[in-house]
């Protein structure tokens, strides 16, 4: 299996995961903000919407489409989707648990 294989199928393992994960995790994670007292930061609110995860995933998965066509790029495409993919679940994941972030500096602040 080459380097190349690996890292696609790494890609291809991010979008599922954005694709799967956002909702479920939203559908978890949104009535314990609404009951909260303070005000829900922007990035949580966006990041608990059914339609964050599937709206992230579409640019690595449109690169990493692009970069199996082939062309002079594929190499460069393929890191793009990479480097994407990476951002858009740490984007989600920041979203999530940026209130707790903020209680535990609360707390200790």
């Amino acid at each position: 299996m080459s380097a190349e294989s690996r890292v696609e199928e790494t890609i291809a393992a991010v979008c599922v995961g954005l694709l799967a994960c956002s909702p479920v995790h939203g559908m978890r994670l949104a009535p314990m903000f609404d009951a909260m007292s303070t005000d829900v930061p922007t990035l949580t609110w966006f990041a608990v919407q059914p339609w964050a995860g599937p709206a992230l995933a579409v640019v690595p998965a449109v690169l990493l489409v692009r970069s199996r066509i082939g062309g002079d790029r594929a190499s460069a495409l393929l890191h793009g989707a990479l480097v994407s993919g990476a951002l858009a679940l740490g984007l989600l994941l920041w979203g999530w648990y940026l209130p707790f972030f903020r209680v535990t500096s609360a707390i200790t602040g």
